[in-house]
């Protein structure tokens, strides 16, 4: 990340310079700062905050701020266990995920077709399976 140092016709001056982390902690006191190691955690606002000085010898602050933006893959948090179902009766199966962009969840039978309906809701997708029968015994992935 590179903050321009800022230094107008107007008579201002750099005195000072830093750049503010996303939980407002000082990251670096440089005007080019190299954001190392990164993971989804870095992600967030980043300030760079400018001290300017007059020639009169008053202070001004002036900010700018960035947005970074970590991807990480998609994960599988958890996938219900086997389950066992009465005829005719429902059946819900649930696998929690994370991952960023959000990825693409979808469930397949016995290795086969694609199945809806699915419903996604705080990265945990739901298949829902109703009035079961004979046929719907297998493998759900």
């Amino acid at each position: 990340l590179i903050c321009s140092r800022v230094i107008s016709a107007s008579g201002l001056a750099v005195v000072d310079q830093a750049w503010l982390g996303p939980n407002g902690d000082t990251v670096s006191v440089f005007s080019n700062f190299d954001l190392m190691f990164v993971n989804r955690s870095r992600s967030g606002v980043y300030t760079c905050v400018t001290v300017l000085v007059s020639n009169s010898g008053s202070l001004t602050s002036v900010n700018t701020s960035t947005q970074v933006v970590v991807y990480y893959p998609p994960k599988i948090l958890s996938l219900q266990a086997d389950t066992y179902v009465i005829q005719g009766f429902s059946v819900q199966f649930k696998c929690a995920f994370d991952g960023l962009p959000v990825p693409t969840i979808t469930w397949s039978f016995s290795g086969g077709s694609i199945l809806l309906p699915i419903s996604i809701n705080l990265n945990v997708t739901v298949l829902t399976l109703m009035d079961l029968t004979g046929g719907n015994t297998g493998n759900y992935t």
